[in-house]
């Protein structure tokens, strides 16, 4: 199980990368005037474009900045913070997103595509956070069930939870379903064995139960955005941004347990 775990973790960490969610970078010649080019990014909608000579990139310009004169006056150089290759994990350019609010790709060496917050409200965006959850509650599961002899973990939950776990047993056993009461608990339960059980909860590397507790209460909430198609607002990014680099390393730390 410990290796199909990590060859799941290994697809949706290298397979889905920046380029999956960019957009090509619309680009105008450096002795355009900024007046006209700021009327296409505000007809657009763009904040950032590039800005090239002879065909060759030199930076890039934002809306804010242009006023009257040459593009050129205003043009930015690209910076290593901000230029990543194309084939980038989509981790490594959330972790950007957290500091910046765009990201410049190269494909095939030049910078040629944008990668800004408002993108990461994609359907890969999505599939990778909601998968990386999935992948975190499946560990979960697989160590509580190693932990000890069956349904040992009943007496940590109280009787509710414990009563709706058994009404989700009962109907997936009438659907023919071959799995255990285990397999019927919710992501709130698993939290909850972790955070009674000192041996489980050293494996998670958490100093603070609390900070166990409230981590796993917004991925849980996180989760429940994303199986519901809800919009997650962009202000909110550089939080969600930081919530999915924790679970990663959680996800790392449990595989190598």
């Amino acid at each position: 199980m410990k290796s199909t775990y990590e060859d799941l973790h290994r697809l949706f960490r290298d397979s889905i990368t920046a380029r999956e969610i960019a957009e090509p970078l619309a680009a105008f010649d450096a002795n355009q005037p900024s007046e006209k080019v700021k009327g296409f990014m505000e007809a657009k909608g763009f904040d950032v474009v590039g800005v090239s000579s002879d065909g060759t990139m030199l930076g890039y310009v934002q809306i804010e900045d242009l006023k009257i004169g040459l593009l050129k006056e205003y043009t930015k150089p690209f910076s290593d913070r901000t230029l990543l290759d194309e084939k980038t994990p989509l981790l490594e350019t959330l972790g950007k997103l957290s500091e910046e609010d765009f990201v410049f790709l190269r494909f095939l060496g030049a910078p040629s595509a944008i990668v800004t917050r408002s993108d990461l409200q994609k359907a890969p965006v999505r599939m990778w956070l909601f998968g990386i959850i999935s992948i975190l509650e499946m560990q979960l599961l697989q160590l509580i069930k190693n932990e000890a002899e069956e349904d040992w973990w009943k007496d940590l939950l109280s009787l509710e939870r414990q009563k709706d776990a058994q009404k989700i047993y009962k109907l997936r056993l009438e659907k023919k379903e071959e799995i255990g009461l285990v397999d019927c608990l919710q992501f709130g339960d698993k939290m909850t064995i972790f955070k009674k059980t000192d041996a489980l909860f050293e494996r998670t590397g958490f100093s603070s139960k609390k900070d166990w507790k409230s981590t796993m209460v917004k991925i849980e909430s996180l989760r429940n955005n994303l199986a519901h198609s809800n919009e997650i607002r962009e202000d909110s990014w550089p939080e969600k941004i930081d919530l999915a680099i924790r679970i990663e390393e959680l996800v790392v730390l449990l595989e190598g347990g």
